[in-house]
């Protein structure tokens, strides 16, 4: 605690560790430490204003502590912020009053999130009270807090950027601080300190060389270490083993034929019926320019062992366009559209590359809009979904549009569902009272809107149950997604995409039923696909049987079916692999560009605090001849100031170094009685022309300019004549003056 109510004590050199110098590296380190902290939170969140708003804090908060600490602040100034820290926590952590409006909507569903918010606006409120190098080195412990909380919550790519660039930033900071602490501050180079710059940025290089190997090798140790801790503790994670306790043990009695899910029928999808096994044969190769799911079929009523489409099993024939080229390999379908246009959408075309011939659904991504296919005719659903006209054994491409909203567009999204929607997606089955009480549970604290309380109802679903291939089967008398969310708690894609879509409807929000393909894997060397053509920017992902996978899909006006997948971050045992996000998140730019008038100011503010720093740091390392002690001096000062600062460059190659808290009559002091007593008489006339240019309330005239000149000459005239006298040496001379 002594960190934060600034005690500190002083060291045996001749500056206490109060008045070390602030080091913009430090701060600088500190910042991307705890800015790697707060993108995770960034990532998680839905919409992540919040988090963006906090980095930006975060880079005034540091700026202003830095500029305080260039102007001599005491750090018992943070005995009375921490007392504010301590209410700034727990009035976040309460969600209440104003932090309600500050805090994201998921805060108020999740604990978990709740926390990290909290913790993210407390760390980013004491970056306003970095005062000394400690207090610095303490946003480590936000920022590792915060990225643990969010591990706990979701791990994807970008949590796992943010730890390694926390890990980074984190080892140069720790590196760096107990460099300044070991030479009690020196390393910061100032005016004062050895005009010899060239030294200090070594020895910061020799700092960054060493974090670097210190990052890297800890990165190489934990891939070591992980690979077989994941092997053995695969079955042992938290949520696992209380997911098991919730569960009472039975005895399950294993069908020595394990019953087969069925994906692809034009009727009904059963689910809940016990231990399936892994399929790892690759069915077919999408070449895509990201992830996506693949939809084969969707089904509308809910019977409480599965579902079933209420649509015929036929559709309409659509036929070639005419006038197509006759040595065409694909034949154009150019399919009509069976739903309005939606806002936000994007066409994309993938391509299909099959293992084996297929008698059943054209895969697609979203709603198809144009097929090129080897067919002389395709079958078109209601429900826009695609049958093949007869077997199809090679490659086929399918144009899809493929809306892309943000979180806050499907917030604002309206309810006026159109009727062919309400009944149709609305409907329950038969009543069921425990569906209803969960559904209410699920969505307890979540916003009014459709999109917050869908996202309560998927993570109510996730975090509650367990994924495993060797769920027991759901008993004849039970309603599949009441047993599942409160007897069993485990099963597979099956069960999580029936509960996320009767929930759904139990909420008031229209839902059904998708099947087809996970995203799958991006296609590794021995794959057997295809060559991308040159200038391509999409690749290959391989479905194999085991991606065969059950989804939700939620419907918006003016957006259509957005997908929503339980499964995401659910632990488990064989979890499945990451399947995208429903909704691509905001990209910060864009975020950026929408914040408000306030939000702008905040910016600038920060930018400009950077860039003062930045510039008074530059300043102090290069040019102590235009600065000193935060002012700028007029020319013939700054002359008198760098020629001095020569001088005594010139002095200490003869041996005589100067101490870093020597002060220039301090040092003229140590030449008349350590070192040359006429070397000393010239140095003279020169120390107070550097006097009066540092410490004097006016600016030098430029006579004295060229008597300050003069004394140079003198000076060097004089070390010419100098002999170094026996058993004397700079190491004896630097130990004298403490250096």
């Amino acid at each position: 605690m002594n960190i934060f109510f600034g005690k500190t004590t002083e060291s045996k050199g001749p500056r206490p560790q109060e008045a070390r110098p602030a080091s913009l590296p430090l701060y600088l380190a500190g910042a991307a430490a705890q800015i790697a902290g707060l993108s995770a939170v960034a990532y998680q969140v839905a919409e992540p204003a919040f988090a963006y708003f906090t980095i930006l804090l975060t880079i005034i908060g540091a700026s202003t502590a830095f500029f305080l600490r260039k102007q001599g602040a005491s750090p018992r100034f943070m005995q009375f912020g921490i007392v504010l820290v301590g209410l700034v926590f727990l009035y976040a952590i309460r969600g209440s009053g104003l932090f309600a409006l500050i805090m994201p909507q998921e805060a108020r569903a999740m604990q978990e999130v709740l926390l990290v918010s909290a913790l993210a606006f407390t760390a980013t409120f004491c970056t306003f009270l970095w005062l000394n190098d400690e207090a610095v080195v303490f946003s480590c412990v936000w920022s590792i807090a915060m990225i643990g909380l969010t591990g706990t919550i979701n791990i994807n790519r970008e949590l796992i950027i943010s730890f390694v660039v926390f890990l980074a930033a984190a080892t140069f900071l720790l590196v760096h601080q107990n460099s300044l602490a070991q030479s009690n501050g020196n390393a910061a180079v100032t005016l004062e300190d050895d005009p010899e710059r060239t030294a200090s940025w070594r020895l910061l290089r020799t700092q960054a060389i060493m974090a670097v190997i210190a990052w890297g090798g800890s990165i190489l140790l934990g891939f070591l270490i992980a690979i077989p801790v994941q092997m053995v503790g695969r079955n042992l994670s938290l949520n696992s083993i209380i997911q098991r306790l919730k569960v009472a043990p039975t005895p399950i009695r294993r069908p020595s034929v394990r019953p087969r899910l069925i994906f692809d029928s034009l009727n009904d999808f059963r689910v809940g019926l016990g231990p399936v096994d892994d399929d790892p044969s690759e069915r077919m190769s999408v070449l895509t320019e990201g992830p996506h799911y693949w939809r084969a079929r969707t089904f509308d009523q809910y019977t409480g062992k599965g579902w079933i489409s209420t649509l015929p099993s036929g559709g309409e024939d659509i036929f070639p366009d005419e006038g197509q080229p006759e040595r065409e390999e694909f034949s154009t379908f150019n399919l009509p559209e069976l739903l309005k246009p939606r806002r936000k959408a994007r066409t994309v075309t993938h391509r299909f590359h099959l293992n084996g011939g297929i008698f059943g659904p054209l895969y697609h991504a979203a709603e198809p809009r144009r097929i090129r296919a080897p067919l002389y005719r395709i079958i078109l659903r209601e429900d826009n979904t695609l049958n093949a006209g007869r077997g199809l054994g090679s490659d086929y491409e399918v144009d899809s549009e493929i809306a892309e909203p943000t979180p806050a567009d499907l917030q604002k999204s309206r309810t006026d569902y159109p009727t062919e929607i309400t009944e149709r997606f609305l409907d329950r089955g038969a009543p069921n009272q425990e569906l209803q009480a969960l559904a209410a549970e699920a969505t307890r604290g979540a916003g009014a809107n459709p999109y917050d309380r869908a996202l309560a109802i998927q993570r109510f679903i996730s975090s509650r149950c367990l994924y495993t291939r060797e769920a027991r089967a759901v008993p004849r008398e039970k309603d599949a997604a009441a047993f599942f969310l409160n007897d069993s708690r485990e099963g597979y894609c099956d069960l999580y995409a029936t509960s996320m879509a009767i929930l759904c409807r139990y909420a008031g929000i229209p839902a059904r039923i998708a099947t087809g393909f996970a995203p799958g894997r991006v296609a590794t060397a021995d794959s057997n696909v295809s060559p991308v053509a040159k200038g391509d920017t999409r690749q290959w992902y391989v479905l194999r049987g085991s991606d065969l996978h059950a989804w939700a899909e939620v419907y918006f006006v003016d957006y259509g079916w957005i997908p929503f997948d339980a499964t995401i971050d659910t632990a488990g045992i064989n979890a499945p692999e990451q399947t995208p996000e429903p909704v691509k998140k905001k990209e910060t730019i864009k975020t950026l560009w929408g914040l408000s008038g306030l939000s702008y100011l905040l910016i600038g503010v920060g930018v400009l605090g950077i860039l003062y720093a930045v510039v008074n740091e530059l300043l102090g390392r290069f040019a102590p001849r235009f600065a000193f002690a935060g002012r700028r001096t007029h020319r013939p000062t700054n002359e008198v100031v760098a020629l001095y600062l020569r001088t005594v460059r010139q002095i200490a190659r003869k041996g005589a170094r100067r101490a870093d808290s020597m002060t220039p009559s301090e040092y003229l002091r140590y030449l008349r009685t350590d070192f040359d007593a006429g070397v000393a008489e010239a140095m003279q006339p020169l120390t107070v022309l550097t006097e009066r240019a540092l410490y004097g309330p006016e600016s030098l005239s430029e006579e004295e300019r060229s008597g300050a000149r003069a004394a140079g000459q003198a000076v060097g005239a004089a070390l010419k004549n100098y002999r170094k006298p026996a058993g004397k040496g700079p190491e004896t001379k630097e130990r004298k003056n403490g250096a």
